[in-house]
């Protein structure tokens, strides 16, 4: 919303003004491995505070602007193992597994398909085996063991059809799965 260009509301354009006409005390942003990315780079040049901090469980990023944090924000003051985390019970203890989910016949066949270039993603995101898999893993943690369950995804339409048809409580991270 803050680094956002267009036109806006007259009430939308008065809040911005201000956040950017306010000197901040602390600027604290979580998930800070994202700010070098424009959008975000450009919210912290249009705020202004005397004192920045960044917190994130992951401190890696896919491309080389990972160091852009030491001038954008400052150094990396702390960092704590997120196994003594667990141990002292400030996150969850987290097991992960990764579950291959081949497509079925008929999906693999039109996601092969030239002409269904755009449906592409909607159907390696609604293999039928990718959510046959995600039920047995959600009744086995949730009914067997008692589990609370998160389940991730990038993909709304993906976690719609989870919760409706599985009605999966999004509440706390006991279980992490990487669907491929």
């Amino acid at each position: 919303m803050v680094a956002f260009g267009g036109k806006r509301s007259e009430d939308s354009e008065k809040i911005i003004e201000e956040i950017r006409n306010r000197e901040w005390g602390l600027l604290l942003m979580d998930e800070v491995h994202v700010v070098p990315a424009h959008m975000f780079h450009k919210v912290i040049s249009i705020t202004k505070s005397h004192c920045k901090l960044g917190l994130t469980a992951t401190l890696v990023r896919e491309d080389e602007h990972i160091t852009d944090l030491n001038f954008l924000i400052g150094p990396k003051l702390y960092e704590a193992n997120w196994l003594d985390l667990v141990k002292g019970g400030f996150i969850a203890n987290v097991q992960c597994a990764e579950v291959w989910c081949p497509m079925t016949k008929e999906f693999f066949a039109e996601y092969l398909k030239k002409e269904n270039s755009k449906k592409k993603q909607a159907l390696y995101v609604m293999n039928p085996n990718k959510f046959r898999a995600c039920e047995f893993l959600i009744r086995v943690h949730e009914q067997q063991r008692g589990d609370k369950i998160i389940v991730f995804a990038d993909n709304l339409l993906m976690l719609l059809n989870i919760f409706v048809n599985f009605n999966v409580m999004l509440l706390d991270l006991s279980v992490f799965y990487i669907f491929r």
